[in-house]
């Protein structure tokens, strides 16, 4: 590869002997340096600590957001007047809110999603049905 006429070749050619070199030269400005004491293990582990935490703090702020976030969509699903369900592409498993629950009759979310294994052919067999539960959902929202 190194002695092709290719973009390859040219690569390997001009890039190898920095690949070698680099290293061989940092190593030994670091052991030069630990040698002359501008340097040592005192200063590169209190570094990496310092490092380490930090980037440990951004990840539990990042954590917290996260749960602050699904905390407040649990909330709107939760408590929304409208009937909401997520279910995957089968129609199989679905997640209920409870005013989902309440329009088909179900006494909790749990209890619809023990009992339903089909969504679109035990709620949504028909277009029209769709719609009528949209009405009674609303309606149900109207009341509260």
């Amino acid at each position: 590869m190194i002695g092709r006429r290719t973009t390859g070749g040219f690569l390997v050619r001009r890039l190898l002997p920095a690949v070698v070199v680099v290293p061989i030269v940092l190593g030994l400005l670091r052991l030069e340096g630990e040698r002359a004491g501008l340097y040592g293990m005192t200063v590169g582990v209190p570094l990496m600590t310092r490092w380490f935490d930090r980037l440990e703090d951004k990840n539990r702020q990042a954590e917290e957001v996260l749960e602050q976030t699904e905390e407040k969509y649990r909330g709107i699903f939760d408590n929304a007047a409208e009937g909401i369900y997520q279910t995957n592409l089968k129609g199989n498993e679905i997640t209920p809110n409870p005013a989902l629950a309440r329009v088909f009759g179900y006494d909790s979310p749990e209890d619809m999603t023990s009992s339903v294994t089909d969504v679109a052919r035990q709620h949504f067999e028909v277009v029209g049905r769709r719609l009528a539960v949209h009405e009674r959902t609303s309606a149900e929202a109207r009341k509260q």
